[in-house]
């Protein structure tokens, strides 16, 4: 079981960064109005697994029911409606802060999930399996008015979609797998500087296909390669318009590798390499356009050193390639880069371990954007300091 509350204490303005109409960098800026109060209640969730083990014949058959459910209510107090407010990339309109108002205080939006699966993981003989399985996916999504309290959406969608895969153990040390999968995901919600913000798309199916080896023939250290082809349908601003749409399909063709473990006895490395290709299919006037907000490239570097029995010392790289930010492919983002540091003492108080860690994110603060992914940019974090204080019970 799980479980999560969080409450806005103070009332939050935003602008949002607009979208972009010109390569002069005009834009139209569509701000946002959080009133006080604004809140999640208590997220449930629950995970139930049924397993069981036969054999037939020469086979042997592990059997698994699983049932997953989770959900949310958002509770928000909303403000007036707020004009758009031009602006330039490169030389910002500053305008006088808008009056806030609270219109009304109320439900929001209701989210449901809830998933059913059956899987059979067949062992074949010593080096061959086979998965099975089959699952049903229901998604529900209610909106509400604020103020009156009626609700203008109801969504209910179900699907029932098939997964799999073949293994083979080509060493005891070395897997090599095949796999196949459908899926149904929650749909995106128009962004705030959309023409229909907030506005909830509906569910999508994606398919996957993923050839790959995982491997620990290097003492301590464990290889993972994997190509794999997903498609699904295809969400985006769009430029004439300013309606967050679904049209069309979009296809990430890619190669991953990863590595983590130990490299010395006391250095650990986990490092990563994402190539992806991003493409919009099914679309005229945009086939094998760059699909927005999909970094080309991604490689996440961690090191950790033991310096002693009570000193770790450790430091991270995150590299982005270029992405597009629209899906007419007329601007994009740079590529980026991202360093943190931490650095951990470990000691005992009493019986009880005690471990201080200070931590530093984005070491530098580039001003950067980082992502052009639901149709509107995001600028980088600032440089953040964590101390935190970590002990067993």
């Amino acid at each position: 079981m799980q479980g999560l509350y969080g409450i806005r204490r103070r009332p939050i303005l935003s602008s949002g960064t607009g979208l972009i109409r010109s390569e002069d960098g005009d834009m139209l800026l569509r701000p946002t109005y959080f009133a006080e109060g604004t809140r999640y209640k208590p997220v449930f969730g629950g995970n139930v697994f049924l397993s069981h083990t036969l054999t037939s014949g020469p086979w042997t058959h592990h059997l698994t029911l699983a049932s997953l459910e989770n959900g949310f209510t958002f509770i928000t107090a909303e403000g007036e409606a707020l004009a758009p407010i031009p602006s330039n990339l490169y030389q910002p309109i500053y305008t006088e802060r808008p009056a806030l108002n609270v219109t009304g205080r109320g439900r929001s939006s209701e989210v449901h999930a809830s998933t059913q699966a059956l899987s059979d993981d067949i062992q074949l003989n010593d080096e061959w399996s086979l998965l099975l399985g089959i699952k049903d996916s229901l998604l529900r999504s209610d909106s509400y008015n604020v103020s009156s309290g009626e609700k203008t959406l109801h969504r209910k969608d179900e699907g029932t979609t098939p997964f799999g895969a073949v293994s083979y153990q080509m060493s005891p040390r070395t897997l090599t797998y095949l796999s196949y999968a459908e899926g149904l995901e929650r749909g995106g919600v128009a962004p705030a500087t959309a023409a229909n913000t907030n506005e909830i798309m509906p569910p999508v199916r994606n398919h996957q296909v993923e050839l790959g080896l995982k491997s620990n023939e290097i003492s301590g250290l464990f290889l993972t390669a994997a190509l794999f082809e997903i498609r699904r349908g295809l969400e985006y601003l769009d430029a004439e318009t300013n309606v967050y749409l679904q049209n069309g399909l979009q296809r990430n063709r890619g190669l991953e590798l990863n590595a983590s473990g130990l490299i010395e006895d006391r250095l650990t490395l986990q490092v990563g390499l994402l190539l992806l290709d991003a493409k919009i299919v099914r679309v005229e006037t945009l086939r094998n356009k760059n699909a927005p907000g999909a970094p080309s490239l991604t490689l996440p570097l961690t090191l950790d050193y033991q310096w002693n029995d009570n000193w770790n010392v450790s430091g991270s790289l995150y590299h982005f390639g270029k992405q597009s930010v629209d899906a007419a492919n007329t601007r994009e983002l740079k590529p980026w880069t991202r360093v943190d540091a931490g650095l951990k003492y470990s000691m005992r108080v009493g019986e009880r371990p005690l471990f201080v860690q200070a931590l530093v994110k984005n070491i530098g603060q580039p001003r950067t954007w980082v992502s052009a992914a639901g149709g509107q940019l995001v600028l980088g974090p600032p440089e953040i300091w964590k101390l935190a204080l970590q002990t067993g019970i």
